[in-house]
């Protein structure tokens, strides 16, 4: 109706105009009805928006609708013209006023300039005029970055001249540290905003001195921690205006903000008492004392009072006094003097500290003498040991401050800072520190040495220097005496102290503190950046047909893609799955295998390594299947084989899918037949003839065998030549946190959990940025999950998830995006719009859904320009979208990569639209023919000349740029040199697009040796081929451990089997880690023998002993054949490097005690303890309790400690026969050995000794301790209870068992056959039985019914004992020691009889 009536006033008007008005009137009329219609339309959409929202939150919980941007702040940032990841900074940020980037950047160097250049040259210093000229080109990136609203990236690729030389790393830094320039200004913006409040609040009168004073400390506040400074000085200010009764009144609200930076007690009394009236008698006000301190001598002297500190007090008091009408004065209860003093010193004090020129002078001073102090605490020193995560810190006392932080006021001592790589390790150590302080493991904290005395601080005398009067000035006339001087001094020597060392150091040292975290989380953030750029960067498996034939426009990421299974492992079950995958990483086909642990092979002797035939025949029919599933023969199989690298196992199952790939070409070359014989032979590398015969492959050698049947003869070379595939080891890491995610479940559904880690695998070998976006989730939050570092949990998630997006932004933009790819295959390639620049996960989806639905209409977007002619795109947004994604087409199934059809076209190279004019010419220039009269057509040229490199660098860009700039014209104005050189640059980047159209810059893998091997070369003679994972990265991914963590601490090893390494002797091991180790025979023991020369059965190791060893060096870890060499000599143990610094100071402070020798034996049963720490283990153990110990007797004994009965630790000697060495266990254990007697019982095994001796005497003495005749106590008591039962029945002969007291390890009989005593005999018990008078009885009970039947038999008496030698003919060199000298005959005696001695109290022993 609205559109009719306008109709019909301007047709009544028409009839005067002409008529171009009247054709003009209705243009205008038919443009107004078209944009009432449009806002109508959009009227209409936003209310059924705004309905379908309100449906959307009534049905979903707000969690969901966040996770899914489904609340209105989503929708604002998806239609937004403003790139996402810019938005959260640019919302509410004002445009840069004239003047502000030009200081921005003056900051951002002054910041990074020097990180940035000496990554250039680490060896030369930068130079002031260095640093200048990266001015210009900063100021220039945060243009493009703030106004015209470019990412990164696009910064880095389409405006390089401008910012030439910012690499792109350095322009990531521009806009991190923008975010802190933002933060910085907001906050002086508010402290400007605080002071004009305060002076309209507070009524406070600044002066312009006090006004410009106050700019110019806030325009100098470069850091978080200067603009501190300022906002402390100013609530102090205004606490000093809020005094008396108006302080009461706004004490609640004002002098709260106002006691920020200040102590609640005493500096709130001060100031409402009002005591800066007392204070200004100090003479110098906390300004001019900031001014003589920055000057180095008194510019403002001291106004001396006239009258003493406590006479001001007093008059101060009773003023207060006389004007509250006899009441305290607020703040001052007490209204004693003495308390006005110190609220006085408390509010000087307070000023001082709060002047931002001394604490920037305080703050240098600490820069340079200042300590970064690490100290355990008591339960870091109890816990802390050599294999804990913070084991660095038991030595590590800290590190001088200036060698960490630069003083960036340049009014300190020469920078002493580490180079970086230096200064990195050191901050990641203070976070580590931090990290255990948090635990309360330790504590950091930044500290002054401690002085003897205060007056040896330097500072405090320059403090005292700028604030007391000299003591050479003539004293005031008013003073005479120099009272009221001293009276004053001794107050400013007391507030001096106040201000330094409790308030000023304490501060300052807790912003150094924040300081130094700071710049140790930023190396943490880059230290976790670069461990994704070493997963992103990891080569790309290709087929090398596919590198020799490919075409330039086919060496993007998306092009020439491998098909790839990959093979994932229960390191804790025999289960192997393998995911066949397609190029395009879509899952075709998957195989679940248990049986390839075991082994088809026979030993070199002929026999079966595994006994079980139907375990063999499982094997083989598994193995049939794995090689059909890898080489199917109706269809092409998989170019490379990937397997997981997790735990050593993988290591074994590479070797088992190498060699099934050699028997396939076994198989392909000879038959059915030589695969099952290649499969069966002893050796399956080197060169391998086949001969027919029961023991299959008979050996392996270089040379036919002599045979009258036919050798059957392929090389190594041959058969990797002819193997199918290729394996490979990639990282774990990612595919483990797809298969724990519910996209897994999604995408591949409720199968086997390994197959989703296979299928990742595969994925992350084909492409390792596609797959990571991928299971990194629509909104990015997988990738903060992704362990990089150890100390990565020390950063807030949300920094450590914009530095890593910032890494997968950079690597997306390095690769490109192919749209049609991505449109393709949405599962994989949806999340990786969101890495776009320009896009995020909001404006990423968006942009994925509306290009689905176009394509879906048959209205697919072909070209860059469409994506803003269509309004998908905003002008900004396609600004820093459009160089980065590119419209070649991709094969329809069933089509082949190399069969598929390109045209070249600007539309496939890194060329942005705003270059395409440029590119054009380039092309055209580029293919012109000299002698030819015509340029050729601009298609033709574009056509000819992408990826032509030959002829795109015969173009000579300085003329060029000439020839654009016009200079070569008639009265052309002459052209700068820097903007010649700037288009020059333009040119180059565009000529650099050109021949290379996104090209993979990762390297390729090939699944063939470049050049085949000569039939005699060896493996050794092959080049080394490129690994997605190898060196010690694969190291540490297979055994989780690496060279520094094995050479740190003891570790324990089993000994397998004696051999030699190269020609050196030893013993193969095993460490708990599962790694192989070898110990070279001279690393055994402390003993120097020529072991070479010996057999391995004198080794001082046996094989299946377990012992303790140490790795000495990371050098002795050979990380490519997962093997270590390792020592167990005595003095390589005692410098083991494992316990607490509690135990090390409980050891270095042990008593002297009985020395015993170091036994190195490896027994749960052993331990190495004295006599009285035995016992008091076993006090608390229970009857038959066993501990083995050395023996004070000698290095060829050992004591057997054993609770034999409750309240009885017996002691049993073990003598050592046949021992390598005298740390090492005997080959022979005597028990009950008497020197020349035949007595005892002869062992092998420590554990022979407790199940054969000691646990059948535990179990005979329990049996006793159980018999009804049985007492328990001492001898006496038996005794008694005897003669008790004797006197109740005389007649009868009364008798009981108990322990005896002397010796130790018997039964007592003790009976009474008569009326007048109890006699007594001793029952022995050995492993067999109870023994009594020589007899031994298998149980108790038939020893004595045995005595009841013989008591009365006399007992046998023991021989005697063999005649002594005579004393001459004992052997002196044995006995005495070797003859020196010529020895006297008293000497003699006295030796010999020395020797008799000896030798009886061994038998009485």
């Amino acid at each position: 109706e609205e559109d009719e009536e306008d109709e019909d006033e301007e047709d009544e008007g028409e009839e005067d105009e002409d008529e171009e008005a009247r054709l003009e009137r209705r243009r205008q009329r038919a443009a107004a009805k078209a944009a009432r219609r449009r806002d109508a339309r959009v009227a209409r959409r936003a209310a059924a928006s705004s309905a379908t929202q309100d449906k959307v939150r009534k049905m979903y919980p707000p969690a969901m609708l966040a996770k899914n941007f489904m609340l209105e702040e989503d929708e604002v940032k998806r239609t937004a013209d403003v790139p996402e990841r810019m938005q959260a900074r640019a919302h509410g940020r004002l445009p840069p006023a004239d003047g502000e980037l030009r200081s921005e950047a003056e900051w951002i160097v002054t910041e990074c300039g020097e990180m940035w250049l000496a990554q250039l040259n680490p060896l030369a210093p930068p130079t002031s005029a260095q640093l200048g000229a990266l001015v210009d080109p900063v100021a220039r990136a945060l243009e493009l970055m703030r106004v015209d609203m470019l990412e990164v990236p696009a910064v880095h690729a389409y405006h390089c001249d401008a910012v030439h030389p910012l690499e792109e790393g350095w322009l990531w830094d521009v806009w991190d540290q923008d975010g802190r320039w933002a933060k910085l200004l907001a906050r002086r913006a508010e402290l400007r905003a605080q002071w004009v409040r305060d002076a309209e609040r507070l009524g406070l009168a600044s002066t312009e001195e006090e006004a410009a004073a106050f700019e110019h400390a806030l325009a100098r506040a470069e850091d978080e921690t200067e603009v501190q400074d300022v906002a402390d000085h100013l609530a102090l200010r205004q606490g000093v205006a809020l005094r008396g009764a108006e302080a009461a009144r706004v004490e609640g609200s004002a002098t709260a903000q106002a006691a920020k930076p200040q102590r609640q007690g005493l500096l709130a009394a001060a100031l409402r008492a009002g005591v800066d009236v007392l204070a200004a008698q100090l003479g110098l006000s906390s300004a001019h004392f900031a001014t003589n301190l920055r000057d180095g001598w008194a510019t403002h002297v001291v106004q001396e009072a006239p009258d003493t500190a406590e006479g001001a007090a007093e008059a101060f008091v009773a003023a207060a006094l006389e004007e509250a009408g006899g009441r305290p004065p607020p703040g001052l209860a007490s209204g004693q003097p003495a308390d006005a003093l110190a609220a006085m010193r408390e509010l000087a004090a307070q000023q001082i500290a709060t002047e931002v020129s001394v604490r920037e002078y305080v703050r240098t001073h600490m820069l340079d003498r200042a300590m970064v102090v690490v100290e355990l605490t008591d339960k870091g020193e109890k816990e802390i040991d050599g294999l804990h995560t913070h084991a660095e810190l038991r030595r590590y006392q800290g590190e001088a401050l200036r060698r960490l932080l630069r003083d960036k006021s340049g009014k300190g001592a020469p920078s002493g800072v580490l180079p970086p790589a230096e200064r990195a390790a050191a901050l990641l150590r203070i976070l580590r520190a931090q990290r255990a302080q948090a635990e309360g493991l330790a504590r950091v904290r930044v500290a002054m040495p401690e002085y003897a005395s205060l007056e040896r601080d330097e500072l405090y005398a320059e403090f005292l220097r700028s604030y007391c009067p000299d003591n050479e000035s003539p004293l005031p006339p008013a003073d005479p005496e120099g009272a009221a001087r001293n009276s004053w001094n001794v107050q400013r020597y007391l507030l001096l102290k106040r201000a330094l060392v409790e308030l000023l150091y304490d501060r300052i040292a807790q912003t150094l503190e924040a300081r130094l975290a700071a710049d140790a989380q930023r190396v943490l953030v880059h230290a976790c950046q670069r461990a994704l750029d070493e997963s992103l960067s990891a080569a790309r498996p290709l087929r090398s047909r596919d590198l020799r034939e490919r075409r330039p426009l086919q060496r993007d990421a998306f092009s020439a893609r491998s098909s790839v299974v990959g093979v994932a492992k229960d390191p804790n079950s025999t289960t192997v799955v393998l995911a066949k995958l397609t190029p395009d990483g879509e899952l075709v086909d998957w195989l679940r295998c248990e049986w390839l642990h075991v082994s088809l092979r026979r030993s070199p002797s002929g026999d079966y390594r595994t006994r079980s035939g139907a375990d063999r025949a499982r094997k083989a029919e598994e193995l049939a299947k794995v090689a059909e599933f890898l080489s199917p023969p109706d269809a092409p199989g998989p170019d490379f084989v990937v397997l997981g690298a997790s735990h050593l196992r993988a290591r074994d199952l590479r070797t088992e899918f190498e060699n099934l790939g050699r028997a396939i070409a076994v198989r392909a070359r000879e038959g059915d037949r030589a695969f099952d014989l290649y499969n069966e032979c002893s050796f399956p590398l080197g060169r391998v003839e086949m001969v027919d015969s029961l023991g299959g492959m008979d050996r392996v050698r270089r040379e036919p065998l002599e045979d009258a049947r036919p050798p059957i003869t392929m090389t190594l070379a041959e058969m990797d030549e002819g193997a199918p595939f290729r394996c490979l080891f990639a990282p774990e890491v990612v595919p483990a946190f797809f298969a724990a995610s519910e996209a897994a479940v999604k995408e591949l559904g409720e199968r086997h959990p390994l197959l989703w880690r296979a299928v990742s695998i595969a994925r992350m070998a084909q492409d390792a940025v596609v797959e990571l976006a991928h299971v990194a989730g629509p909104e990015g939050a997988g990738l903060a999950s992704m362990h990089l570092h150890p100390l990565q949990t020390a950063l807030p998630r949300e920094v450590l998830l914009e530095a890593l997006t910032e890494r997968m932004v950079s690597w997306v933009a390095r690769l490109g995006v192919r749209l049609p790819w991505v449109l393709a295959h949405g599962t994989q390639g949806k999340n990786l719009l969101q890495y776009l620049p320009g896009l995020g996960p909001r404006k990423g989806a968006r942009l994925f859904d509306q290009l689905a639905n176009l394509a879906q209409a048959g209205q697919d977007v072909s070209n860059r320009a469409e994506l803003a002619e269509r309004n998908l795109l905003g002008h900004r947004v396609f600004a820093s979208v459009a160089g980065f994604v590119y419209f070649a087409p991709v094969a329809s199934a069933g089509q082949a990569e190399e069969d598929l059809e390109l045209e070249p076209s600007l539309e496939m190279t890194r060329v942005h639209p705003e270059h395409y004019e440029y590119a054009n010419q380039l092309c055209v220039q580029a293919a012109a023919d000299e002698e030819a009269e015509e340029l050729p057509e601009q298609a033709e040229a574009v056509r000819a000349m992408i990826g032509n490199r030959e002829m795109l660098q015969q173009l000579e860009l300085s003329e060029y740029a000439r020839f654009l700039r016009g200079e070569e014209m008639d009265g052309a104005a002459p052209v700068p040199e820097e903007e010649r050189r700037e288009l020059e640059l333009q040119l180059e980047s565009i000529r650099q697009a050109l021949t290379h159209p996104y090209t993979d810059p990762r390297n390729p893998i090939c699944d063939r040796t470049p050049d085949p091997l000569p039939p005699d070369a060896s493996l050794a003679d092959a080049p080394p081929m490129p690994e997605l994972l190898s060196g010690d990265r694969l190291f540490e991914h297979l055994t989780g451990e690496s060279r520094f963590s094995l050479s740190s601490g003891l570790l324990t090893a089993k000994a397998l089997r004696a051999g030699t390494r190269g020609r050196q002797p030893g013993m193969w091991c095993a460490l708990d880690n599962g790694m192989q180790a070898f110990l070279p025979a001279e690393q055994m023991s402390d003993q120097g023998r020529d072991w070479g020369s010996v057999g391995a059965d004198e080794y001082p190791i046996s094989v299946g002993q377990s012992f303790h060893c140490v790795v000495l060096r990371p050098d002795d870890v050979d990380a490519a054949k997962c093997e270590a060499t390792i020592s167990c000599r005595g003095e390589d143990l005692a410098r083991a490097d494992f316990r607490t610094v509690a135990e090390q100071r409980a050891h270095n402070e042990r008593p002297a005690g009985p020395k015993i020798l170091k036994r190195r034996i490896t027994h749960p049963l052993f331990q190495n303890v004295v006599y009285e720490k035995a016992c008091e283990i076993l006090k608390q153990g229970a009857p038959g309790d066993v501990l083995f110990r050395p023996s004070s007797k000698g290095e060829n004994h050992l004591t057997m400690s054993w609770v034999w009965a409750p309240g009885t630790i017996l002691h049993v000697d073990v003598v050592e026969h046949d021992k390598a060495s005298p740390e090492v266990l005997g080959r022979r254990l005597v028990v009950g050995y008497r020197e020349g007697s035949s007595e005892g019982e002869t062992y092998e095994a420590l554990d022979e000794i407790h199940a054969r001796y000691a646990a059948p005497i535990s179990d005979l003495v329990a049996e006793a301790m159980g018999h009804r005749k049985f007492l328990a106590g001492k001898q006496a008591d038996v005794d008694a209870v005897v003669r008790r039962e004797k006197l109740e029945a005389p007649r009868s002969i009364p008798y009981r068992v108990g322990v005896c007291d002397k010796p130790p390890g018997h039964l007592l009989l003790a009976y009474a056959p008569g009326s007048r005593s109890v006699h007594h005999e001793l029952i022995s018990i050995k492993p067999e039985g109870f023994k009594l008078r020589s007899k031994v009885h298998p149980t108790l009970e038939r020893m004595l019914q045995w005595f009841k039947q013989n008591y009365q038999q006399p007992p046998a008496r023991p021989p005697p004992p063999p005649a002594a030698p005579p004393i001459s003919s004992w052997p002196r060199q044995e006995h005495m020691g070797a003859w020196e000298g010529n020895p006297t005959a008293a000497e003699n005696a006295r030796a010999n009889a020395q020797a008799a001695s000896n030798f009886l109290g061994g038998l009485i022993g």
